[in-house]
C-alpha cells in the first residue's frame, strides 16, 4: 500500500545564511529555561548541517535546533513516528523512550530539501526530580520547534 502523498507546505523556507541560535531570541530561552546556546555544524551527506544547542536549567531539559540537509519525507518512513502539523507546515515526530535518556525529535517539512529539526532530551531521574514525564520532551521541542518556524516565517 503507497504512503498517503502529504500536504503541501503553505511556502518553501529559504535558511540560507540562517544559523539556529540567532533564531530563539532572549526572553523565548527564558520561557524555555535555556541557556544562550552553542553554535554548530556537522556534515550529512557531504552538506552543512548548521545546529544550536541550548542547555536547560530547570527543569534540566536539553535542546537542539538543526537545519537538516534531507527531505522531512525522507525521515517520515522511520517505524513509530507520528504526524501532525505546526502553522500549516508538516511535522513528523519520533520519541525515545529510553530508561535512561528520552528524548523526543520533531521533523518540520520546510522546503524540498530542508528540515527544521528540534530535540529535546533529559536524564530520566531529571524529568522525575522535577515531576515530568517523556511527553514534556516533545512539548519542548515542539515549543521551540514553533518559535523557530514563526522566526524563519516572518520575512
Amino acid at each position: 500500500m503507497a504512503a498517503a502523498p502529504l500536504p503541501p507546505r503553505p511556502a518553501a523556507v529559504d535558511v540560507s545564511g540562517r544559523q539556529p541560535c540567532d533564531l530563539v531570541d532572549d526572553a523565548r530561552r527564558a520561557e524555555l529555561d535555556l541557556d544562550a546556546g552553542r553554535p554548530g555544524e556537522v556534515t550529512i551527506d557531504g552538506k552543512p548541517s548548521p545546529t544550536c544547542t541550548y542547555l536547560g536549567r530547570t527543569p534540566k531539559i536539553d535542546s537542539s535546533v538543526q537545519f537538516l540537509p534531507v527531505p522531512a519525507a525522507e525521515l517520515a518512513r522511520a517505524p513509530g513516528v507520528t504526524f501532525d502539523s505546526l502553522a500549516g507546515y508538516w511535522m513528523v515526530r519520533s520519541s525515545d523512550r529510553s530508561e535512561t535518556f528520552p528524548g523526543c525529535d520533531i521533523v518540520v517539512d520546510i522546503a524540498d530539501d530542508t528540515s527544521l529539526r528540534t530535540q529535546s532530551q533529559a536524564l530520566a531521574t531529571n524529568l522525575r526530580d522535577a515531576g515530568l514525564t517523556d511527553s514534556s520532551l516533545c512539548d519542548r521541542s515542539q515549543e521551540l520547534a514553533d518559535a523557530v518556524l514563526a522566526e524563519l516565517t516572518a520575512r
